[in-house]
């Protein structure tokens, strides 16, 4: 029997607890998927909105294996386009390192998600693992089946957390209103 791995969002006070993923939606709180309660806000001519910062990893529960390596987080590549986040910048953004090797967020450096009704505290102002790092937030839609994020570079022989994907909605003036449509991430290793 091959791994037993699920997605998990990391959510409240450190080290957090991991919530398995069945759906998560960007939003103004420190919840997994609050439906449309604290729902993001297209902002006023000139500003920014930005969700409150998602942590997500994947866990390894079980089964029968040798070695699980080479971690990879990514989306469609047309989020953008799909939900209408206009032309000045509005996207996912990704948390990124210049080092080590991988762009994950180890787990002894969860950071409780912060804002408040209307915005989230951007990754590189209030994230300690990022925001002394010099390298910018990546775009999700850079992060394709071609192209995929290296987030963790680690082995597991056993059941464990990888580390986690860090990302974040941001919303420009340009946003078109409106709920938007599903989206799926993938996640990826090899396995022996």
């Amino acid at each position: 029997m091959p791994a037993e791995v699920e997605v998990v969002s990391f959510n409240g006070v450190y080290p957090g607890t991991p919530n398995p993923v069945t759906s998560d939606r960007y939003n103004c709180s420190d919840n997994i998927d609050p439906n449309l309660q604290y729902a993001n806000q297209v902002p006023g001519a000139g500003l920014v909105n930005r969700s409150w910062i998602k942590h997500r990893a994947l866990h390894v529960k079980g089964g029968s294996f040798s070695q699980l390596s080479e971690w990879r987080w990514g989306g469609p590549g047309n989020v953008k386009t799909v939900w209408k986040l206009g032309s000045k910048g509005g996207k996912i953004q990704v948390a990124l390192r210049t080092s080590p090797t991988d762009a994950g967020c180890p787990l002894d450096q969860y950071f409780q998600a912060t804002g408040n009704s209307t915005s989230g505290d951007d990754i590189k102002d209030v994230h300690p693992y990022y925001k002394d790092d010099p390298l910018p937030c990546g775009d999700m839609d850079s992060y394709d089946e071609d192209n995929p994020l290296a987030f963790d570079s680690q082995v597991l022989t056993t059941t464990g957390y990888t580390k986690m994907v860090v990302t974040q909605l941001v919303l420009y003036d340009d946003t078109e209103f409106g709920e938007k449509d599903i989206i799926y991430e993938f996640w990826k290793w090899k396995e022996i």
